[in-house]
């Protein structure tokens, strides 16, 4: 029994769930988990090297967002009208960018720790 071009599959379903919730993920990281992060660093008085600076500030962030939901909103919508390909691989394309916003963001978070544990160990 051959499927009808508007269902969708099990892999299909996996795919939009994995790159809903890498999404979310993306989408709360700006709005929560950066500012406290800030907060805390200007708390301490310490300055943010320049990869902290990039990663967590709004540009970054901004973009990483709109790429993730656009590509997730699209490959979903491409899945149901019946365009399989080009919608796993909006799909796909939105979970990596979603998966490596995510590695530099937290790479971002750590670079200060990596800072001081050096001016540390200089001493």
């Amino acid at each position: 029994m051959k499927p009808t071009p508007t269902r969708v599959t099990m892999l299909d379903s996996i795919l939009i769930g994995i790159a809903t919730i890498l999404s979310a993920l993306v989408v709360l990281l700006p709005w929560k988990v950066i500012p406290r992060f800030m907060q805390m660093a200007n708390d301490f008085g310490e300055t943010l090297p320049m990869g902290t600076r990039f990663f967590l500030h709004g540009g970054f962030g901004l973009l990483s967002v709109l790429l993730t939901t656009t590509g997730t909103l699209l490959g979903c919508g491409l899945l149901v009208k019946g365009r399989r390909t080009m919608g796993r691989w909006l799909l796909i394309g939105a979970t990596g960018v979603a998966m490596l916003s995510y590695v530099f963001v937290v790479l971002g978070l750590y670079l200060p720790l990596v800072q001081t544990a050096s001016a540390l160990s200089a001493e």
